[in-house]
């Protein structure tokens, strides 16, 4: 599951992502039975433009729907302008949407 973060909160993203020791590819830690791999960030130097983090969450057999909608919603409600979820906007208030969306993204497909 591809997670997109775009916030102006530099520190908190950089608190979030094991201070200033971070680098393309590590993991960090993510709700039980999940990897968060940290993929980038694409950062201005504009006064006014916000930063986007960007992730992608393995996620475990058996680990509802409901765990992951609420980490993802208590790390950046309040600290990300937008949060995408496989190119879906989130509404981080919405508590429902969220777990609606993380539950269509963590089905498994036929193949």
């Amino acid at each position: 599951m591809q997670i997109e973060v775009t916030s102006r909160d530099m520190l908190y993203m950089r608190r979030l992502l094991a201070g200033n020791s971070y680098s393309q590819g590590m993991e960090i830690p993510g709700p039980p039975g999940t990897t968060l791999r940290y993929e980038g960030a694409i950062e201005s130097r504009g006064v006014d433009i916000p930063a986007v983090y960007a992730f992608v969450m393995s996620v475990a057999s058996g680990v509802t729907a409901a765990i992951i909608a609420d980490w993802i919603r208590d790390k950046f409600r309040g600290r990300a302008e937008k949060v995408t979820i496989n190119r879906r906007e989130i509404d981080l208030d919405d508590e429902g949407q969220i777990r609606r969306v993380v539950e269509e993204e963590t089905q498994i497909r036929p193949q």
